[in-house]
């Protein structure tokens, strides 16, 4: 019902502002990265003839070794990247909220007066009230995100996916290694790729409800 009552939401405001509101999303979220991450199944499949041997591969796994990268973006590319050995938690989050806001001021001059929509999910330092009476001080409009919907979330299933199939089969030495690589690889994406993750969100709102709130791979 809740992810009804979002899809239900979001294409109100759609319907209200069309693609105007895509400029107006902001989003982002959390992801481990891993100094190594092994290659997805797809990626290194390999043909082979009628009854030839299949190649034997040797598992892999990920390392141990991590960075949590929190990322906030817009229709228009990174606003923010902060790379930590630690959880998120409410404290951190405030300060991370302060430093985004002051980016959107300084990146994209004019959009803090249009009313930030921002999109999060509703992990547990994201609802502390503290976080909520910082973001009721900034004014911005806080999309109700539904419990347990990744497929919903444009960092997931757009921003985070891409991320994860990049470093499949990298290596990297240090933490710094890490922060270098991944924001080298969003530097090379272009505003095309960040618009048309913001803009998949019409999409898969209205195949939630068609689907009566179901999960939506794709």
């Amino acid at each position: 019902m809740n992810r009804m009552a979002a899809g239900l939401d979001f294409l109100f405001r759609y319907h209200n502002e069309g693609e105007e509101l895509f400029g107006r999303i902001v989003t982002g979220g959390e992801k481990w990265v891993h100094h190594f991450t092994p290659e997805m199944k797809s990626a290194s499949r390999q043909w082979v003839g009628e009854g030839d041997p299949r190649p034997v591969k040797a598992k892999r796994e990920r390392s141990a070794r991590k960075v949590n990268l929190t990322a906030f973006w817009d229709s228009e590319g990174i606003l923010l990247q902060e790379y930590s050995t630690s959880t998120t938690n409410q404290h951190t989050y405030h300060d991370t909220l302060l430093r985004l806001r002051k980016a959107i001021q300084t990146k994209r001059p004019g959009k803090l007066s249009r009313t930030v929509v921002l999109l999060h999910n509703n992990a547990t330092p994201h609802k502390a009230r503290k976080i909520q009476d910082l973001l009721r001080s900034f004014k911005w409009d806080v999309f109700p995100h539904p419990a347990h919907s990744p497929d919903l979330a444009p960092s997931d299933f757009h921003l985070f996916a891409h991320l994860h199939r990049w470093l499949g089969g990298r290596r990297f030495a240090t933490n710094d290694d890490v922060s270098a690589g991944v924001r080298e690889y969003f530097a090379s994406l272009d505003a095309q790729f960040y618009a048309s993750g913001i803009s998949k969100l019409l999409y898969r709102y209205e195949k939630c409800l068609a689907r009566q709130g179901d999960y939506v791979e794709k």
